[in-house]
């Protein structure tokens, strides 16, 4: 259907749940990126606040705003993709995060 080039590799991929052309990825140099597959142009978003790998991803089912992502930074982040920022920091208790995925009830 489509593919993007980019300059590192992706770890984890989610489908938007508010948008069905949307896909969060999480990338080798730390960054969160939003890719429209309608849009051949490269990302429509770039979430860039991790230090490290991230290498995992994941749209929270109930607030379809809000995504979660974890780094090899010890860090999960909340994300707001509507404003383009990161709304909370967790740290990981000095371990490497490799998920990040919502409760279905929350």
């Amino acid at each position: 259907v489509c593919e993007w080039m980019t300059n590192q590799a992706v770890y984890d991929v989610a489908w938007s749940e508010a948008n069905e052309h949307v896909i969060l990825t999480g990338q080798a140099d730390g960054s969160v990126k939003l890719f429209d597959w309608t849009n051949p142009h490269g990302p429509i978003m770039s979430l860039e606040e991790h230090t490290a790998e991230v290498y995992g991803v994941d749209w929270n089912l109930n607030e379809k705003h809000l995504v979660s992502s974890a780094a090899w930074d010890q860090t999960v982040k909340v994300w707001d993709a509507m404003r383009g920022a990161s709304i909370s920091t967790f740290r990981a208790h000095q371990q490497l995060a490799y998920a990040a995925i919502w409760s279905p009830a929350r």
